[in-house]
């Protein structure tokens, strides 16, 4: 993938795909390097946001609700911001915050497994329950 960003850097896609890779791979710094360049390229980019925040999200929480409430902007009816959203507002102990979050993603998304079990993990820490162990908690 590197490879072919430096053949064709304008390649469609490209860029992100090594970005995700990297950061899989445990490379978070060279990709934010490639995800800073891919906005630079395309500023109205999504995808590169919400790879950017996930990126950030441990580290840099703050960022991460900036990069994602940028995305929103962009693309409103998207449930895939509002669940990641969700998520960095539970990593921040803000369980009111992810609960709307999540109930909004879940709205959209009735069926969806992962949006059940983490609008059930919100509650719980809500209410001061230890949280369950989940396929995300190994």
């Amino acid at each position: 993938l590197a490879f072919a960003v430096e053949l064709d850097p304008e390649l469609p896609g490209a860029r992100l795909m090594l970005c995700e890779a990297l950061r899989k791979a445990g490379r978070g710094e060279e990709s934010i390097l490639h995800l800073n360049e891919e906005l630079r390229r395309d500023p109205r980019s999504v995808p590169a946001r919400m790879n950017l925040a996930a990126i950030v999200s441990i580290d840099q929480p703050q960022q991460a609700v900036q990069l994602l409430m940028e995305a929103q902007r962009l693309n409103p009816g998207n449930p895939h911001i509002l669940f990641q959203m969700g998520e960095v507002r539970l990593s921040q102990n803000q369980p009111e915050e992810a609960i709307v979050c999540f109930e909004q993603t879940q709205r959209m998304m009735p069926n969806h497994l992962e949006v059940a079990a983490a609008l059930t993990r919100a509650r719980d820490m809500l209410r001061g329950e230890p949280a369950k162990r989940t396929d995300r908690n190994e």
